[in-house]
């Protein structure tokens, strides 16, 4: 028999299959009555074996709760109310569900249900069994709600809506609709300030992320999401922690709006982990803790006139900061999981430090440098911690999910590092950054011996299939907006 228990707040551990809180009372919402309808969502994350948060915001304040349905059976959960001081966004947490289980989501205003807001979600397999499932995932879709858009715009979502089977989760790891863009021209005021160093315009830029009109929001009501932000949607391009804009209103916002997992205890940002069977995620915020780059990277005019670029690391250079650093390679190497998944919204493929010398040296291409600096060719050292793990075989079948560089790409296991899928481009143009790598530095083959796009080459979502029979595997996938399946790669469990 299914049963509910909802409050408000972060839970203490979505993935450890929570019991029911038995000893504490529901909470008790008089209906408001001032007559509020539903500006955004509902949308659904944070999922566990037996738990699932659901988010949504209305118009005015108002009493919230849903009702879940599964095998003809519908339970309501407990309630919260809506209110000004929270920009009228809910988050409720339903508990003691059924493992492994779909469920139809219908939010309840002011005790009148919202049939026409309904959303599919589902339970996540228990910790540690074996599970074949799928989720979907991918970085920078931008939307111009000023009215510019292409006959392809938001394709990609829908394609990943008609899989089969059905994706578990569709993991979004960065640039969501570009708020930075529709703040001020290049992403700045005057002041140089970024958006988020206005509150009402964080707020604005989650609106715009979950407003009607994009078609991500066809996606987001037929399975949950999970979200780590990247450079544009946490402030600016290329941003780093010290840019313009309070890190604990970013992070409060990311709280209020999205059904996440629990965050670092400190709110220094916003990583987080979760599992799903036999398979543990970690999610790594790769802004709000790391240094800047031009401190490490940076051009200067020698004697003859020349430009000349230099990059070296000072003392302290990082991205991720020593408490996230510490968190992720203590949980990879703690993790019992037969597949540990590692959400990066930049590039980390070691293969790039060999165009970075060359466009230092032998070709200085401005834009390639900026490019590979804002990844982990920037951050070398911290890199090759996490890489360690893999080299010295401490920690077996890491498998690396990167966004941010417009494009897709897939990249075997070898002895340097675990296996890359690169999903870039959901709804962004390409970027021409491996033609230009071709045309004046080396063969773009060096660097993803598998696969990898062009400027040319259409826009991308990507999708992982986890297979336990006959044995272990991961299949890699790349989709066109059209539907067409682009490439796809499997990657053998490492038992040895």
């Amino acid at each position: 028999m299914l049963q509910l228990l909802a409050a408000s707040g972060v839970i203490a551990a979505c993935d450890s299959d929570p019991a029911p809180a038995t000893s504490a009372a529901p909470k008790v919402c008089d209906p408001v009555g001032g007559g509020a309808s539903i500006s955004h969502g509902p949308i659904s994350g944070g999922c566990g074996a037996t738990s699932i948060r659901l988010a949504v915001r209305l118009t005015g304040p108002g009493k919230v709760a849903f009702d879940l349905v599964a095998g003809g059976k519908t339970v309501r959960t407990a309630c919260d109310i809506a209110s000004e001081s929270n920009d009228f966004a809910v988050i409720i947490d339903a508990t003691g569900l059924s493992t492994a289980s779909e469920f139809s989501a219908i939010p309840v205003v002011d005790d009148v249900p919202v049939p026409s807001r309904a959303i599919a979600t589902r339970t996540f397999a228990k910790a540690g069994q074996a599970t074949d499932f799928s989720f979907t995932f991918g970085s920078c879709c931008r939307y111009d709600d000023k009215g510019v858009g292409t006959s392809s715009m938001g394709k990609v979502f829908d394609v990943a809506g008609k899989l089969t089977p059905k994706p578990w989760f569709f993991a979004q790891i960065g640039d969501w609709t570009y708020p930075d863009y529709l703040f001020a021209d290049k992403g700045l005021d005057a002041k140089g300030n970024n958006y988020t160093a206005y509150p009402a315009e964080i707020s604005k830029s989650w609106h715009r992320r979950l407003m009607d009109g994009y078609p991500l929001r066809n996606l987001l009501a037929t399975m949950p999401v999970v979200h780590v932000w990247d450079d544009h949607d946490f402030a600016e391009n290329n941003a780093w922690g010290g840019v313009t804009g309070l890190q604990s209103d970013r992070v409060a916002a990311f709280e209020r709006y999205l059904p996440n997992y629990p965050i670092a205890k400190s709110k220094a940002g916003v990583w987080q982990k979760f599992t799903v069977g036999h398979c543990e995620f970690f999610l790594v915020d790769m802004r709000s803790q790391r240094t800047e780059l031009k401190k490490a990277l940076y051009s200067q005019k020698n004697a003859d006139g020349k430009l000349v670029w230099t990059f070296a690391e000072p003392a302290g250079h990082t991205m991720l900061g020593q408490e996230q650093l510490d968190w992720l390679l203590t949980g990879l190497k703690t993790s019992k999981a037969q597949w540990k998944f590692v959400f990066m919204p930049v590039e980390i493929n070691p293969r790039y430090d060999a165009v970075m010398q060359k466009a230092l040296t032998d070709a200085p291409i401005a834009a390639v440098l900026e490019a590979l600096g804002d990844s982990w060719c920037g951050y070398p050292s911290e890199r090759d911690k996490i890489l360690a793990l893999h080299r010295t075989g401490a920690v077996k079948n890491i498998v690396f999910l990167t966004g941010d560089a417009h494009m897709g790409a897939m990249k075997g296991r070898d002895a340097d590092c675990p296996p890359i899928h690169m999903a870039a481009n959901l709804d962004i143009t390409q970027a021409p950054i491996m033609d230009l790598i071709e045309k004046f530095l080396m063969p773009a083959k060096d660097l993803w011996p598998e696969w990898y796009q062009l400027a040319a080459d259409p826009n991308t979502i990507g999708v992982v299939r986890i297979v336990t029979q006959p044995k272990h595997q991961v299949v890699f996938e790349s989709y066109d907006p059209s539907g067409k399946l682009l490439h796809a790669m499997t990657v053998e469990s490492d038992a040895g």
